[in-house]
């Protein structure tokens, strides 16, 4: 629909890996992010070559979608003299890490709501998102969750180093909650950034690492009223979640944008 001809598209997924004990190929959704990586390299040069034989300059564009901006993020790093990628489409990226995964590490994201609240938010976001995975839901002892995790040590590598020559278009909810409490016949608001519901707006949008870059963010706001006790802030805020993913209209609206990018 964006005029590439079909041969021109890819699919790039986590590929396969061998489990020597069940004697099986598994999809490789766990492992380490470096490694899923390393198969991209023939599917830029193949699309590069591709587009050379056509009349092209060589470069290629890349969509990624959630964890596979970092799997983008690990080939350009690697690839960052030669990585043949004119523009880069970053839809809900994770660069600075996925909120839930900083819980269990002690990373407040929301202080406002206290402890207890943001991992019971926590684990109803998880559940949320494991949903429609089958068996292949989040692990938190996978080595791709401890790379989510923000502030971790593979983050930090990842946005340590410049890439030039690339320019990123970074899609991403932003969701606003604005939280009223009254006490005492004054009424008290505080403001929350929910991102999309699993990686924050500041996460999805830090684009610091590359030389050219546009933000593009889809915004809601909600208004969620407490009660004097407090309580009921977490089932309004799981109300709301779900709402967050806008399937069908987020889609069109990223269509839209590509049109113009």
């Amino acid at each position: 629909d964006l005029g590439y001809p079909r041969d021109y598209i890819h699919l790039y997924s986590y590929g396969y890996k061998y489990n020597s004990l069940k004697r099986v190929n598994e999809y490789n959704y766990k492992g380490d992010v470096k490694e899923i990586a390393q198969g991209m390299e023939v599917v830029v040069n193949t699309l590069s070559d591709l587009n050379k034989s056509q009349g092209g300059n060589g470069q290629v564009d890349i969509v990624a979608h959630s964890l596979g901006n970092l799997v983008t993020r690990q080939y350009l790093l690697t690839h960052k003299d030669n990585h043949k990628i004119r523009r880069y489409i970053a839809v809900g990226a994770p660069f600075k890490g996925a909120w839930p995964m900083g819980v269990d590490a002690n990373i407040k994201s929301f202080p406002i709501l206290g402890s207890v609240i943001e991992k019971e938010l926590s684990k109803f976001v998880i559940d949320l998102a494991n949903r429609n995975r089958g068996d292949r839901k989040l692990d938190k002892s996978s080595i791709v969750y401890a790379e989510l995790t923000p502030g971790s040590d593979y983050l930090n590598a990842l946005n340590s180093v410049k890439i030039q020559g690339v320019e990123v278009y970074a899609l991403y909810g932003d969701v606003n909650a604005t939280v009223r409490q009254k006490v005492f016949n004054k009424t008290f608001e505080k403001k929350i950034d929910f991102g999309d519901g699993l990686i924050l707006a500041n996460s999805a949008s830090y684009t610091d690492w590359a030389q050219t870059s546009n933000g593009y963010a889809f915004n809601d706001k909600i208004i969620i009223v407490v009660d004097k006790s407090g309580k009921n802030i977490l089932e309004q805020i799981k109300g709301h979640l779900p709402l967050f993913d806008q399937g069908g209209e987020v889609f069109s609206r990223i269509k839209g944008i590509a049109k113009d990018i």
